[in-house]
């Protein structure tokens, strides 16, 4: 289950410091998936997508950047693409949103 010390801790940084927050992601994704802890990335993804209004565009595809070497292996990360490019949709419009996240399905 995800960590709510560190799904708060990446919200705190996402509205304070996104270079940090993005370093902070990149470094709990890449070493839980390095080491096989899909299920842990699984949750992570489940949670952030139900709580997705609270994240900014960049922690969202963040997210799925991040995500990207584990997707075959990440049940729930087709979901958040989904509900990533429909709150993006709903945030920005559509106009650039195909290019916004090209390659990252």
């Amino acid at each position: 289950m995800i960590d709510n010390f560190v799904a708060g801790s990446i919200i705190d940084m996402d509205r304070n410091n996104q270079n940090t927050m993005l370093n902070t992601l990149y470094d709990i994704v890449y070493d839980k998936g390095d080491n096989g802890e899909f299920v842990y990335l699984d949750k992570m993804i489940e949670y952030m997508e139900q709580h997705i209004e609270l994240y900014s565009d960049i922690l969202m595809l963040g997210i799925l950047t991040s995500t990207l070497p584990y997707k075959n292996r990440l049940h729930n990360r087709k979901k958040y693409f989904d509900r990533v490019k429909s709150e993006i949709i709903k945030r920005e419009g559509s106009k650039e949103i195909d290019s916004l996240l090209y390659g990252l399905e």
